[in-house]
């Protein structure tokens, strides 16, 4: 399975880059909106975990992209949404901090509702 983490956070996304990497998960990086959007036009990743506050490109039309494209979409928020719109086209969504378990939980629940399994 490959996974395109997107956090302007470098040390979160290195982290779980380690964690959730293996012989079966590749994890690619990315720190802006801009980098995300060129590595959607050129890959198609099995999964999208993206934090809302992405520099350079808003993050609604990240999600929206990735909509289109029938990626599913774990959205990172600083707070719980304040309406639905607020998480629109993500898949599931994870208030920070959050915990590695909580994390793993979320891609699992998501990857089988889309038929991938981890």
């Amino acid at each position: 399975m490959k996974i395109l983490f997107a956090s302007p956070d470098r040390d979160l996304l290195s982290a779980y880059a380690i964690l959730l990497g293996n012989s079966e998960t590749e994890v690619e990086k990315a720190f802006d909106g801009t980098f995300v959007l060129t590595r959607l036009e050129e890959g198609h990743p099995d999964l999208m975990i993206l934090s809302n506050d992405i520099p350079r490109v808003d993050s609604r039309k990240i999600l929206a992209f990735c909509a289109g494209k029938k990626i599913p979409v774990i959205l990172l928020l600083d707070s719980k949404p304040k309406s639905a719109e607020a998480v629109e086209n993500a898949s599931e969504y994870l208030i920070m901090p959050f915990s590695p378990r909580e994390l793993k939980a979320v891609i699992k629940k998501v990857t089988d509702k889309e038929g991938y399994g981890t």
